[in-house]
């Protein structure tokens, strides 16, 4: 019962450092991409709207790259490693929409 509970946590962990790094690939890409377009450069102001929609963009898409994959519940669902994910994937999706609908706010 314990290796399964340590194996549960164990995945969760890799399931979220694997998504994370995905973010970060798309992150670093889309910078790429827009400093090689020259709709990014150095000498640009700092624009509220774009940052807030491209961070709650990249919070809504890492929420939706956790949630894929097998789910290793208990009977009960009261384990940590379940407990911890539902909450962790609700942050990351209420702080990624309210990021969006703060761009309509400015």
């Amino acid at each position: 019962m314990e290796s399964s509970i340590i194996n549960a946590a164990n995945l969760l962990q890799e399931k979220i450092v694997k998504s994370l790094f995905l973010v970060t690939f798309l992150l670093v890409l889309m910078l790429v991409a827009g400093y090689f377009t020259d709709a990014i450069h150095p000498s640009l102001s700092f624009d509220t709207k774009y940052v807030l929609s491209v961070l709650g963009a990249l919070l809504l898409v890492w929420s939706s790259l956790i949630s894929l994959g097998p789910e290793l519940g208990t009977y009960k669902g009261e384990a940590l490693h379940e407990v911890f994910f539902a909450a962790f994937r609700n942050t990351l999706l209420i702080s990624g929409t309210l990021c969006l609908v703060l761009v309509f706010a400015f």
